[in-house]
Formats: structure tokens, C-alpha cells, sequence
């Protein structure tokens, strides 16, 4: 057996504009070798329609891959690394070339055909979303070592340091002394780090902080508003722009 198989960002470029889905090169375990044993092709097509629906590409496969749309041609990539039963399945950044809506219809789908195909899968990704959504653990490296360990809530929960919760978006990250002149609660700890949390609501005075606004941004059900300082808050009604306006922020914690 195949030991480790990859799916690159790049993959999908490989292909032919006139080769099939089915076609050996494509999907089939073995590639071009596979032509050359003609005593296992019965098995090996089995196997490729197999992996098609894995990949829910049943009936795709005698169009051509120049035919289908770039989430349906990393699927056909994700089949042909799946095809010989590798032991490790290896992905760097396969949907990084994707639209973002196109990028977020495959996360859920990716997840559950990783999980049914019970292969050991290595995710790389710079996406925190694709990270959270598909991992049972992740792996935080910086400069080449390991910054943090944990399951996706313990990550989120738990950040081991200003610079993971700073890569992660968890909110703005404070430095040690930072604070002062800026955060008004009482009982803060201002000569520690700090990460604020992005929730937040307004108040009239007092509050966490206080700040102008420079940008307001729309978010769906919220408004992502930034301060003067460059930190960051959602707030669920949109202050004007120049306001100076009072927050209570829900989530401050200390960073080791």
C-alpha cells in the first residue's frame, strides 16, 4: 500500500483539459502502471467508483475534467489521493486556490468525507476557520516551532500567548503596560498582557474603555467597529463615525 498520499493547493492544475474523471491517470489507483495489469482492472474501477462517491461524483465520470467547476475538479484530486488506501493523507492548503463562498460549501462536505474514507489526515492551512472546522486537534507552529497544542475549544478557549490570539483573530491583544490611559475598568491588571475579546456593547460612561471611532464595518447581525488605537469591537447598532463612545467589553482575560 500507498503509505502517504498529498493534495496540493496546485493539483487540480495538473490536469488535462480533455482528460476524463474516470480516466487511470485521474483517479484510479497505480495511474499509468494500473493500464498494464489488465488482471486487476475489475477491482480498480470498482475501487474508482468507490471513491467517486466518496467524493459525491457518482455519474461524473465520463465528462471531462475541463467540465467541471474548480470545487468538483479538487474533488476529483481528493478522490485519486484517497484511491490507493494510503495510511496518511496529507493536505496543504487544497482549497486556498477557491472562491471564499466555494471555500466554505467544501468545509463541512471535506470533513465528512475525511471522516467516512477513516484515513489520518495532516491539514495545513494559514485559515483559522478551515482549522477550527476541520480538525480534531491542531498544531500552532511560528517560525518553525510549536507555539500551541490543544482540540479547536481548547485553542479558542485557552490561547498560549498575545501572538496565537493575535494569528487566531480571538481579539485585540494588549501588551504588558499598554493599557494605561486607555482601559478604565477597575481591578485590571494593566503590567500583565491582556486579550479583549471582540463582544461588546456601549454604555454611557465608565465601561472597559473608551475610544473614537474611525471605521464601522457591517457584519450581518453586527458592526465591527474600530477605535482610534486600531483595536477592534462588535457591537450589535453602528456608532457615528468620530464618536467617542463608552465600551463594555464582555471577555477580558490575562495571556501568560
Amino acid at each position: 500500500k500507498q503509505r502517504v498520499a498529498a493534495l496540493l493547493e496546485s493539483k487540480i492544475s495538473r490536469f488535462s483539459g480533455r482528460e476524463r474523471v474516470a480516466r487511470l491517470e485521474s483517479v484510479e489507483p497505480g495511474g499509468a502502471n494500473a493500464r498494464k495489469a489488465p488482471d486487476n482492472a475489475h477491482p480498480i474501477r470498482e475501487r474508482v467508483m468507490e471513491c467517486l462517491e466518496l467524493v459525491h461524483l457518482t455519474g461524473f465520470e465520463h465528462r471531462g475534467v475541463a467540465e467541471l467547476s474548480g470545487g468538483e475538479q479538487q474533488r476529483v484530486a481528493l478522490a485519486r489521493a484517497l484511491a490507493p488506501r494510503p495510511r496518511l493523507l496529507m493536505l496543504d492548503e487544497p482549497l486556498g486556490a477557491l472562491d471564499r463562498a466555494l471555500k466554505e460549501s467544501l468545509l463541512d462536505e471535506l470533513r465528512q468525507i475525511l471522516r467516512q474514507a477513516g484515513i489520518p489526515a495532516i491539514y495545513v492551512t494559514h485559515d483559522q476557520q478551515e482549522a477550527f472546522t476541520l480538525a480534531d486537534r491542531i498544531i500552532l507552529l511560528r517560525d518553525g516551532q510549536i507555539a500551541q497544542v490543544g482540540t479547536p475549544p481548547e485553542v479558542f478557549a485557552h490561547p498560549a500567548n498575545g501572538w496565537v490570539a493575535s494569528f487566531l483573530g480571538l481579539g485585540n491583544v494588549v501588551k504588558p503596560g499598554e493599557g494605561r490611559g486607555l482601559l478604565h475598568a477597575q481591578g485590571l491588571y494593566l503590567h500583565k498582557a491582556l486579550l479583549l475579546r471582540p463582544q461588546a456593547e456601549r454604555v454611557a460612561t465608565g465601561g472597559t474603555l473608551s475610544g473614537v471611532v474611525t471605521d464601522v464595518v457591517f457584519r450581518g447581525d453586527e458592526f465591527q467597529v474600530t477605535l482610534q488605537n486600531g483595536w477592534h469591537f462588535l457591537l450589535k447598532e453602528a456608532p457615528r463615525l468620530g464618536e467617542t463612545v463608552h465600551l463594555r467589553v464582555f471577555q477580558v482575560e490575562y495571556l501568560p
